[in-house]
């Protein structure tokens, strides 16, 4: 939706004029971390069996995020091949849709035929 195109009439006072676009995503949340401390897992595909090890990510780029581990660079694909980042917490702000803010109308909108 692009916030220019909506009309709303008596729907009240209208806190907010933008819809909030800062969205939970892989990339949201890659962005918010770089240079930040998180956790790295890589699931072996012939076992099943899962290692987790900390790392802080210095970069990404599409599918290949550059991390430091234990002082070693290395590089590793964004979501594939059994690798997965855990972040330590949901960054402030980001939610899961967009919304808007206003609150409730003081009363029912009339309808007016023209």
């Amino acid at each position: 939706m692009m916030s220019e195109t909506l009309r709303l009439e008596n729907a009240g006072e209208v806190l907010e004029q933008n819809l909030n676009t800062n969205l939970i995503s892989t990339q949201a949340l890659l962005q918010h971390y770089i240079g930040k401390n998180l956790q790295v897992a890589r699931t072996n595909q012939a076992t099943g069996q899962e290692t987790r090890f900390p790392a802080r990510l210095l970069s990404f780029s599409g599918q290949l995020a550059t991390i430091d581990r234990d002082g070693s660079i290395e590089s590793i694909p964004v979501n594939s091949n059994g690798w997965r980042f855990i972040f330590p917490a949901l960054p402030e702000g980001m939610q899961s849709s967009r919304a808007w803010k206003s609150p409730p109308p003081a009363a029912k909108p009339t309808v007016k035929p023209y």
